[in-house]
């Protein structure tokens, strides 16, 4: 790619939605309530380059998030990762910095990393194994490895039109919730974020915003 063409892709870069903000209180939760539908699998919480390439000398196939993952990791961000036999199926991250955190997005939702707040991002499920839980569990198993290393609250943010992934949060509720509403919009190289405290406005959004959620 020539240096015109980079200058014309960055320029053009377009990306425009609305999110909501939720907000974890970190508690000991019952594993067994978050037990993934799927008989066999590996969960392994890594945090270094060393140990991602402990899991890749094992076989454990990471492509194609090899080098996102890698580049995530030398930024202090720590990554939950369930494979199923060598195959990864679900990831999750969390960040305990900042530097950690605009690695996993760059969408600048405010976390409070100096009073024990962390973030959580990165989410993906290989296609086939989706609505098998497994978002759900690496969500109770990095919770609770951040509630162990001394955080308090996680922050981390849903498209509002995204309701499987609102429905995997409210899994955690009452102490998971809805705390605002913000809209991004990234064009011409400006990046623009607005966050507004959270007003329900329909009786789903009333439940939602008092962290009474459903399954998921």
């Amino acid at each position: 790619m020539t240096s015109l063409e980079k200058l014309l892709a960055f320029l053009l870069v377009y990306e425009n939605f609305s999110c909501y903000v939720f907000n974890s209180t970190l508690i000991i939760r019952n594993e067994n309530d978050f037990t993934p539908a799927i008989n066999e699998f590996t969960l392994k919480i890594i945090s270094t380059k060393q140990q991602l390439s402990e899991l890749v000398d094992n076989g454990f196939d990471l492509l194609p998030h090899l080098d996102k993952t890698r580049h995530r990791l030398g930024k202090g961000a720590i990554a939950c990762l369930l494979f199923v036999g060598k195959e990864l199926a679900s990831m999750e991250w969390v960040a305990m910095r900042a530097e950690a955190k605009a690695a996993i997005d760059i969408y600048p939702c405010k976390v409070d990393f100096l009073n024990k707040e962390a973030y959580a991002g990165g989410v993906w499920t290989k296609s086939k194994y989706r609505g098998k839980g497994l978002h759900i569990y690496t969500y109770y198993k990095i919770y609770d490895f951040l509630r162990e290393n001394g955080v308090r609250t996680v922050k981390s943010i849903v498209e509002v039109n995204n309701s499987a992934a609102i429905k995997s949060h409210e899994r955690f509720a009452p102490e998971e919730k809805i705390v605002a509403k913000a809209h991004y919009l990234r064009v011409m190289g400006l990046h623009f974020w607005r966050e507004t405290q959270y007003e329900p406005t329909t009786k789903e959004d009333s439940i939602r915003g008092n962290g009474i959620g459903g399954s998921g």
